[in-house]
Protein backbone atom coordinates (compact mmCIF):
# COMPACT_ATOMS: atom_id res chain seq x y z
CA UNK A 1 0.00 0.00 0.00
CA UNK A 2 1.14 3.09 -1.15
CA UNK A 3 1.31 6.39 1.46
CA UNK A 4 -1.50 7.55 -0.10
CA UNK A 5 -4.19 4.71 0.30
CA UNK A 6 -5.72 3.70 3.47
CA UNK A 7 -7.12 0.15 3.53
CA UNK A 8 -6.54 -0.34 0.23
CA UNK A 9 -8.43 2.38 -0.96
CA UNK A 10 -6.40 5.87 -2.58
CA UNK A 11 -7.31 8.90 -0.71
CA UNK A 12 -6.92 12.34 -2.28
CA UNK A 13 -6.05 15.38 0.33
CA UNK A 14 -8.19 18.34 -0.17
CA UNK A 15 -6.18 21.75 1.01
CA UNK A 16 -7.21 25.33 1.41
CA UNK A 17 -4.38 27.64 0.37
CA UNK A 18 -4.20 31.23 -0.31
CA UNK A 19 -3.48 32.66 -4.11
CA UNK A 20 -0.87 35.69 -3.92
CA UNK A 21 -2.46 36.52 -0.28
CA UNK A 22 -5.89 37.53 -1.04
CA UNK A 23 -8.25 34.31 -2.12
CA UNK A 24 -8.78 31.17 -0.26
CA UNK A 25 -8.81 28.87 -2.71
CA UNK A 26 -9.51 24.78 -2.28
CA UNK A 27 -7.33 22.32 -4.54
CA UNK A 28 -5.95 18.44 -3.82
CA UNK A 29 -2.60 17.60 -3.61
CA UNK A 30 -0.57 15.78 -6.44
CA UNK A 31 1.97 13.51 -6.85
CA UNK A 32 4.39 13.56 -4.45
CA UNK A 33 2.49 15.83 -2.09
CA UNK A 34 4.51 19.35 -4.06
CA UNK A 35 1.89 20.48 -6.50
CA UNK A 36 -1.62 21.66 -6.09
CA UNK A 37 -4.63 21.47 -8.31
CA UNK A 38 -6.42 24.04 -8.36
CA UNK A 39 -10.21 22.76 -8.52
CA UNK A 40 -12.11 26.18 -9.53
CA UNK A 41 -9.60 26.77 -11.86
CA UNK A 42 -9.74 23.17 -13.36
CA UNK A 43 -13.74 23.36 -13.33
CA UNK A 44 -13.70 27.09 -15.33
CA UNK A 45 -11.70 24.81 -18.02
CA UNK A 46 -14.02 21.91 -18.21
CA UNK A 47 -17.09 23.99 -17.78
CA UNK A 48 -15.97 27.87 -18.66
CA UNK A 49 -17.77 28.73 -15.34
CA UNK A 50 -17.30 28.73 -11.80
CA UNK A 51 -18.80 26.34 -9.45
CA UNK A 52 -19.71 27.87 -5.63
CA UNK A 53 -18.86 25.06 -3.93
CA UNK A 54 -15.27 24.51 -5.07
CA UNK A 55 -14.13 28.66 -3.54
CA UNK A 56 -12.87 27.18 0.02
CA UNK A 57 -13.27 24.87 2.46
CA UNK A 58 -12.91 27.90 4.91
CA UNK A 59 -15.80 30.19 3.68
CA UNK A 60 -19.17 30.36 1.84
CA UNK A 61 -17.87 33.34 -0.39
CA UNK A 62 -17.53 32.20 -3.85
CA UNK A 63 -15.24 33.77 -6.35
CA UNK A 64 -16.67 35.29 -9.14
CA UNK A 65 -13.61 34.66 -11.54
CA UNK A 66 -11.86 31.81 -13.47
Amino acid sequence: MGKNSFNGIEIMKLVTYSDNGENNRIGALLGDETKVLDLQQAHCLENGSTNPTLSSMLTRRHLDQC
